[in-house]
């Protein structure tokens, strides 16, 4: 998927994992967004969370998935090409494998 955006122009300057520093999808909403681990360092513990809209918005938040999953529910902060309502008052995490 990454490297479909990447030939289309719409991945930025980002690359897909292994490749150094590539992105290695974590998650995805119901709306199309995608949320990535960027692998920037040997250490799972320091790569920071990247996501890409539904619009083609990427922001990249210098935090590990649970700090920034937190903060989003906390609504710590906002994501760029999200809904207003991201997320709604009584959000859900559903886990799709065992």
């Amino acid at each position: 998927m990454l490297d479909v955006w990447r030939e289309e122009g719409d991945a930025v300057d980002y690359v897909p994992f292994p490749e150094p520093g590539g992105l290695l999808l974590w998650a995805t909403s119901n709306s199309g967004d995608y949320f990535f681990w960027r692998t920037w360092s040997k250490s799972p513990d320091d790569w920071s969370v990247v996501v890409m809209g539904e619009n083609s918005d990427w922001s990249e938040y210098a935090v590990g998935a649970v700090d920034f999953l937190a903060a989003i529910f906390r609504k710590d902060f906002t994501i760029p090409g999200m809904p207003r309502n991201f997320p709604s008052d009584n959000p859900e995490v559903v886990v799709l494998w065992p």
